[in-house]
């Protein structure tokens, strides 16, 4: 038995809809809040229990593994409205794992402030004209040279994202407001 929609169906139906893109993409995981510790965490043990399922091997499992933790703890420590990054409280995000085709792929999405833009799309950029030996060398001299900043990391979230899958960068900035962009940044690890 259907019912018409109506003003309060209209949610219910924006739910169902979301459900089979969902199913349609391969969307393994899916989540809009709040990251922190805890959430990191609980979203490493999903996702791994939900690869063991999976016939995919150790090596593949291992680098979804990894690239989750580091994306979700960019998210924990360079979101705009993070309540305090240097004990990895607050940040609010979406973070997303599915998968396109046999790879699979991370997802992120946080504000970040508008004077950053420039200096993570310069960061994504650098890695990005990279092969892999380069991202490996960046990595190494970014280590060596330990430019850290406040935050942590001196960028190496993305080197080492890069140097652990193999591939390319995607992101995208959407502005907000006046003070924030919405920073998207998607991750491929090869099923191979």
């Amino acid at each position: 038995m259907t019912t018409p929609v109506t003003q309060d169906n209209n949610f219910l139906k924006a739910v169902f809809d979301f459900h089979r893109v969902m199913q349609k993409k391969r969307y393994i995981l899916v989540y809009e809040g709040e990251v922190n510790q805890d959430i990191v965490k609980a979203f490493t043990s999903m996702a791994e229990h939900r690869l063991e399922k999976g016939k995919e091997g150790l090596k593949v499992k291992k680098r979804v593994f990894n690239v989750m933790v580091e994306c979700l703890q960019n998210i924990t420590r360079h979101s705009s409205d993070a309540d305090d990054p240097a004990l990895g409280i607050g940040g609010k995000g979406i973070f997303v794992v599915g998968q396109e085709g046999e790879d699979y792929v991370v997802i992120t999405g946080n504000a970040v402030e508008n004077g950053k833009v420039d200096e993570i799309k310069s960061l994504l950029d650098r890695v990005n004209e990279l092969d892999s030996v380069g991202v490996k060398d960046l990595y190494m001299t970014a280590i060596r040279e330990s430019k850290i900043s406040d935050k942590g990391g001196a960028g190496l979230g993305f080197i080492d994202i890069a140097k652990k899958t193999g591939s390319k960068l995607v992101y995208e900035f959407q502005p907000i407001d006046d003070e924030t962009t919405f920073f998207l940044l998607k991750t491929t690890i090869k099923n191979s």
